[in-house]
């Protein structure tokens, strides 16, 4: 058990821990484009997973919590052109969502 425990820890360590972003309101893609180039400059890895003017779906992979995940994407969204009003609506789990503003 300790063996496959630190085999686990190894494995998230070298590829971080997967996140579920969701994006509600995500009306222009040209934002939401920008807005993942900038988040992927501060996490291991990010995959969008669907994409709708309703909302946008990302797996994000960071090490660090939920909460750290949260704090980049305020970080990223102010960079960003029309996404100044983001705001986090919904959390649980490995999950977050927020409203973009837009």
């Amino acid at each position: 058990v300790i063996g496959q425990a630190q085999t686990y820890m190894a494995k998230t360590l070298q590829e971080g821990i997967k996140y579920t972003l969701i994006v509600q309101n995500s009306v222009d893609s040209r934002v939401m484009s920008s807005f993942r180039r900038k988040l992927a400059k501060a996490v291991k890895d990010i995959e969008t997973l669907s994409q709708t003017a309703e909302e946008t779906r990302y797996s994000v992979y960071l090490i660090g919590s939920i909460e750290d995940l949260a704090d980049l994407v305020y970080d990223a969204a102010e960079t960003v052109p029309g996404m100044e009003g983001i705001e986090q609506v919904l959390l649980r789990g490995k999950s977050i969502t927020f409203d973009s503003g837009m």
